[in-house]
């Protein structure tokens, strides 16, 4: 989930263990029971989480019958079922649940996530992961689009800059895959280095 956008999702119960979450932002996300290890949380975004049981302690035995039943193989019926207990109100957590504590590091809240040390290492992160793929026009536009380059502030900037110089530089550069940034992608990004600049919230 490297540099991912994540708003209004449900992860009840999920297994998160070894995710890569690095430079990700979860908004109102749904966290109830999700459990694991995640990897470079402390690069990560969280706002307006969610860790609570949200009515299956009342109405978790209709609601599995009910999602089970339009669910025709026995095998498959038990197997989803097996998944399910993880939300049971009788059974225990597991040891490795995500809470709030567990998440301590992490960039928390709008104060979180547009504090400058988080930003800065958020270009910096980018810039790595821009340059490291075989398309990262493609990689950009995805960061445009879901508010991740716009995330990191005043140091959009530098980073605009850094691959711009890439993208002329002759071979061997370090950063060569920025060849293939469109002027159009760079237009984009400039746009939203003049939104900052002129003081736009984006959360």
């Amino acid at each position: 989930m490297h540099a991912a956008l994540l708003r209004d999702v449900e992860l009840q119960g999920v297994s998160l263990d070894n995710v890569a979450v690095s430079g990700a932002r979860f908004e109102r996300v749904h966290f109830y029971r999700a459990h694991g290890v995640l990897v470079d949380y402390k690069s990560a975004e969280f706002s307006e989480i969610d860790f609570k049981d949200n009515g299956y302690g009342k109405n978790f035995q209709k609601w599995v019958g009910s999602t089970l039943s339009g669910i025709e193989s026995e095998d498959r019926r038990l197997a989803i079922r097996e998944k399910f207990d993880i939300l049971s109100p009788v059974n225990a957590a597991a040891k490795d649940t995500l809470t709030l504590t567990s998440l301590v590091g992490a960039a928390l809240g709008r104060a979180g996530a547009v504090a400058s040390s988080h930003q800065k290492g958020l270009a910096e992160f980018l810039k790595v992961t821009i340059c490291l793929v075989d398309q990262p026009h493609f990689v950009v536009r995805g960061l445009i689009e879901s508010q991740r380059a716009e995330a990191t502030g005043k140091f959009l900037s530098g980073l605009i800059e850094e691959l711009e110089k890439a993208s002329v530089t002759p071979e061997p550069s370090k950063c060569p895959g920025s060849k293939d940034i469109t002027d159009k992608d760079f237009a984009d990004l400039r746009e939203i280095e003049a939104n900052i600049k002129a003081g736009e919230q984006i959360f």
